[in-house]
């Protein structure tokens, strides 16, 4: 299939904020307005993720539905309370996906005009730049260590109790320390959904479009 747009090799902008959004995207195959490698990445992260987004928030809505009837409105309101956020976050991916050829233009113009302007601005504006930009990476690159960290602390409490009380019953954490509205604690379900929530927590399309 034809390109839709070029993508701006990384190298051509010293704006190092969209360079590194562009290396994020391109973690899971997919840059805004590049359709040459853009399609099966795009579905198959469409169809991995946001189905499973849409998954967790039917079972969230069901639970609190369940525990509302039975008159627990506290444990009601804690069950659905993620939910909002889920299809806001839903809803943004869907028109980033769609409207990629709008977005493409605008990272591609910001570039523009961001290295057009560089040569003739006072050192002062330039140090001032170069020290936001630092400061835009250190948020990026904590927010994707804090996603690595909550992926791997509970697998990591898990192998040291396994280690430490090999008779012990084993136990079973997920992600961020979550817990769902439905027995997860068995394999292979156990391990299938620590990948799925794994995925999830740490999928950049979510952390951008925020």
């Amino acid at each position: 299939m034809a390109r839709t747009s070029k993508v701006v090799p990384f190298g051509e902008s010293q704006y190092g904020p969209l360079q590194l959004q562009r290396k994020t995207f391109r973690i899971i195959g997919y840059y805004p307005g590049d359709s040459g490698f853009l399609h099966w990445a795009m579905v198959g992260v469409f169809v991995f993720h946001y189905w499973f987004q849409i998954q967790l928030s039917y079972w969230e809505i069901r639970y609190g539905w369940i525990k509302m009837r039975e008159g627990d409105v506290l444990a009601a309101l804690e069950g659905i309370c993620p939910t909002p956020s889920r299809i806001d976050a839903i809803l943004k991916c869907l028109i980033l996906i769609g409207e990629r050829k709008k977005l493409k233009v605008l990272l591609d113009k910001l570039v523009e005009l961001h290295d057009q302007g560089k040569a003739s601005e006072k050192s002062i504006y330039q140090w001032a730049n170069y020290w936001g930009h630092q400061f835009t990476k250190f948020e990026l690159t904590f927010f994707i260590m804090t996603c690595i960290f909550f992926c791997l602390l509970p697998m990591a409490t898990m192998i040291y109790h396994a280690v430490v009380a090999p008779d012990e019953p084993r136990i079973y954490l997920l992600p961020a320390l979550v817990a769902l509205p439905y027995n997860y604690a068995y394999s292979p379900v156990f391990e299938f959904t620590f990948l799925l929530l794994a995925f999830i927590t740490f999928t950049p399309c979510f952390m951008l479009t925020k």
